[in-house]
């Protein structure tokens, strides 16, 4: 009598699992990401710019905003998404340049990515997953002071690079209109949630 509970069971819980995103299903979402890979980036450019001036400039009040984002994706195969995603983000510091205040720096990060999803867990009222992206990433940097020089050192320093994100895990919440919450590492931050619609 147990085995067939356990048997039964273990069915309904396949079919509720294996209930979900089809072929076709689009999803577009809104998130925010807190802790980017161009936070940290920044934080040992800092330190390498710091070393390379000999202890003349130093950064002080360093404000980094959230990344913001868009995403599309589609369902390729049952369960399988491809995307594409753009994000935004800024971080700005004060400058000092011999221990005394030379202006600001706002760097500006616009990131354009394309990447992949599998949906293990897929029921109608809850999606898990993870991915990998890669991307682009195109730098700016905005400096407010006097000092020349250290103003050609950040414009050799305005560039593109390849950029990447690795969602460890994430998960949706909601049918057609839901949330989500993800945990990786990347340009879209250690820690992302989004508001996800589906059609």
């Amino acid at each position: 009598m147990k085995l067939r509970h356990l048997f039964i069971g273990t069915f309904m819980l396949l079919a509720l699992v294996s209930m979900g995103q089809t072929k076709g299903t689009n999803d577009l979402s809104l998130n925010v990401g807190f802790a980017s890979s161009q936070e940290i980036v920044e934080d040992f450019a800092n330190l390498a710019i710091t070393a390379v001036s000999a202890g003349s400039v130093t950064y002080e009040n360093v404000n980094a905003a959230p990344t913001y984002g868009l995403e599309y994706a589609i369902s390729v195969y049952d369960n399988w998404f491809f995307l594409a995603d753009g994000y935004f983000q800024t971080i700005d510091k004060d400058v000092f340049i011999n221990g005394s205040q030379d202006g600001s720096v706002s760097s500006i990060f616009l990131t354009v990515g394309f990447g992949t999803d599998y949906h293990y867990v897929n029921t109608n009222w809850l999606q898990v997953y993870s991915g990998i992206s890669v991307a682009y990433t195109r730098q700016t940097d905005n400096y407010t002071g006097t000092d020349t020089e250290f103003e050609d050192e950040l414009d050799e320093l305005d560039n593109g690079f390849f950029n990447f994100h690795v969602n460890a895990i994430g998960a949706r919440f909601g049918k057609k209109l839901g949330i989500t919450a993800e945990v990786g590492y990347g340009y879209r931050g250690i820690a992302n949630i989004g508001l996800s619609y589906q059609f």
